[in-house]
Formats: C-alpha cells, sequence, structure tokens
C-alpha cells in the first residue's frame, strides 16, 4: 500500500480527532477544502467554475476530469473508513467494530459497492443481506 497523500493523511488526523462532522472540500473543513484542490491540480483533475449542466454536456474533457474528480474523492472516502478500521479508532471511539456505511447523495446505488469496499467483510454481512432485499 502507497502513503496517503496529503489530503488523505488530513482526513486520517482529523477524524481521528474529536468533532469530525464534516471534513473534504467543504467550507467547514478550511484545510481539507485547499488540501483536496491542491492534490487534484497536481493530479491534472481539477476544473474551475461552478456546476453548469450546459457546459457539463457539451465539454467532453470537463464530463472526463469531473468523473475522475468524483472518484479521486470517493477514493479518498474509502480510504478513511478503512484507516479507521485498521487503526482502531472505531473501536475505541465505540467500543467494538462498527460499519462504515458510505452514502453520496449524487451518486445513487453507490453505497453498496462503497460500504462493501470500506469495511471488513464479517462487518457488513447484515448491510449487504438487506442491500440484497
Amino acid at each position: 500500500m502507497t502513503d496517503p497523500k496529503p489530503f488523505q493523511t488530513h482526513l486520517r488526523q482529523a477524524a481521528a480527532g474529536e468533532g469530525f462532522d464534516k471534513l473534504g472540500n467543504v467550507p467547514e473543513d478550511p484545510i481539507g477544502a485547499p488540501l483536496h484542490e491542491e492534490e487534484a491540480r497536481s493530479l491534472g483533475i481539477w476544473y474551475e467554475g461552478e456546476f453548469d449542466l450546459a457546459r457539463m454536456l457539451n465539454d467532453e474533457g470537463l464530463r472526463t476530469k469531473s468523473g475522475l474528480l468524483e472518484l479521486h474523492f470517493q477514493n479518498a472516502v474509502i480510504d478513511l473508513a478503512r484507516h479507521l478500521h485498521e487503526s482502531g479508532t472505531l473501536k475505541k471511539i465505540f467500543g467494538h467494530p462498527l460499519p462504515v456505511v458510505v452514502f453520496d447523495m449524487a451518486c445513487p446505488g453507490w453505497e453498496q459497492e462503497a460500504t462493501t469496499a470500506a469495511n471488513p467483510p464479517d462487518l457488513i454481512k447484515e448491510f449487504l443481506r438487506d442491500a440484497a432485499t
């Protein structure tokens, strides 16, 4: 496994502390937002401007960058959940291992794939069973 990038490191450190309601590229995380942008720029997947559906539909390069940017953030979220398990943070906070259910309102249907990737298999048997019904 490779060393985490600065944005992933920030997420891990912030989640290990208290009060991590919102992390990442959001105004509530004044450290994470610039780190995420810097990392995305270094990967060549950052783009400027507000979301504009017409622009997105007419610009294949922008659609590609948008998809890669979304994938980059999703990978960081899954990495964070895995780290919370591997570091024992969840067990320390809650007293026992607890599954992390990953959800993204902008990506319906992704929760099962993401939650499966983010957790040890034994912890999500019930979640997967319920998701299949």
